[in-house]
């Protein structure tokens, strides 16, 4: 259900479906190959990366195997399916094979050519993008069999792509979108167990318009913006952490991440906070439900954003301890982890779940766009 706003159908832009699992995963799902014989596969939509991979029908669904419970895409079964191994028709494909490295593990295959069938609100197919280069994975890490989805669809600026090409989502919104600036612009609203993906612009059923914030993306690969500071309760922890100030003012707005992932020194600063309230923070971020109603424990990201003359100025995202702290069946935890690896900030979902997200990827002037949710609106 989409939440029961009407007349979504006259929308010119395209609305597909994110389903989600425990407000932690968001996946759509596509479809593959001739229109004949298409085969469906529920990939993550992940902003954090470009490239499309399913696992292929060469992938072993034995026990060790990380494909042994996922939709397996046999390129042979479609007409319309090219193996750039073999096949000198694929013109400007890089790399005929493929590998991606994850924090958990990894996948390799080969890369092949075949249509993309993006399904609409109801499910059916809304357009074909014809001969899309993605991947097909022959090997997948163990981890990948206990995942809800076959693969990932890959939101992320062409630079970062491992397969060298321009990712779907940039056809697919210059079909949908009517104006100019739609038709570079893609939106993505999560709720608690869904969510919608809008393809060229946004639904404005969603959002109030005058809230829609524009923040700069300074080197397109991420969609990565620059803050002035992260306070909680109005005072800056930025200092308090383990990356120079210029690291840890940077982050990366990514719907592939579960949590909003801070440098070193995060978790200490919110559990000091937490602590003085009288809640006490475990070491894996087990914290008493009654946190999240604290009114003085907000945790606020200070972005910069630009009007369209090009002047900046710093715009406050606030989360409430409801916001980032989260709630399950076993009891609540923060939403938020530390990585040693990386000096900047990861905002995953816990963060995007707060506001609705637009993503501007115009030449020159990429931006992402964060909006205030209209009351009621969960997307899901």
């Amino acid at each position: 259900d989409m939440g029961g706003v009407g007349g979504l159908g006259r929308q010119p832009g395209q609305i597909q479906r994110i389903s989600g699992f425990e407000s932690c995963q968001y996946f759509i799902a596509v479809q593959l190959g001739s229109p004949d014989k298409k085969q469906e596969f529920t990939c993550v939509a992940d902003t954090g990366s470009s490239d499309l991979w399913v696992p292929s029908s060469d992938c072993p669904a034995i026990p060790d195997s990380g494909c042994i419970h996922q939709n397996r895409f046999s390129c042979e079964a479609s007409s319309t399916c090219h193996d750039c191994t073999q096949n000198s028709e694929c013109k400007g494909v890089s790399n005929s094979s493929f590998a991606i490295q994850y924090g958990t593990g990894s996948c390799s295959g080969s890369v092949v050519r075949d249509d993309i069938h993006l399904l609409d609100e109801n499910g059916d197919v809304g357009t074909t993008l014809k001969q899309q280069t993605f991947a097909q994975a022959s090997t997948m890490a163990h981890f990948f069999s206990n995942m809800e989805f076959d693969g990932i669809c890959g939101f992320g600026f062409p630079s970062i792509s491992n397969l060298g090409v321009t990712p779907f989502y940039q056809e697919a919104s210059n079909i949908f979108g009517e104006s100019k600036e739609d038709k570079n612009r893609f939106s993505m609203c999560l709720g608690p167990d869904s969510g919608e993906l809008y393809l060229g612009g946004s639904n404005e059923d969603h959002y109030h318009k005058d809230t829609m914030t524009w923040l700069p993306v300074e080197s397109p690969g991420y969609w990565q913006v620059s803050m002035a500071d992260v306070t909680i309760n109005d005072k800056s922890i930025i200092d308090d952490l383990d990356a120079t100030r210029s690291e840890a003012t940077e982050a990366i707005v990514d719907s592939g991440t579960s949590m909003i992932v801070g440098p070193v020194g995060v978790m200490d600063a919110i559990s000091e906070k937490l602590g003085r309230e009288g809640y006490n923070v475990s070491e894996f971020g087990d914290v008493k439900c009654s946190a999240r109603k604290l009114e003085n424990a907000d945790l606020s990201f200070k972005m910069k954003s630009a009007d369209n003359e090009g002047n900046f100025e710093v715009r406050d995202f606030k989360l409430k301890p409801s916001d980032y702290i989260l709630e399950f069946q076993e009891g609540c935890f923060i939403g938020i982890e530390e990585s040693s690896d990386m000096p900047f900030w990861i905002l995953g979902d816990t963060f995007m779940q707060k506001f609705y997200v637009s993503f501007d990827f115009t030449e020159g002037a990429e931006k992402v766009g964060l909006a205030e949710k209209k009351d009621g609106i969960k997307c899901s």
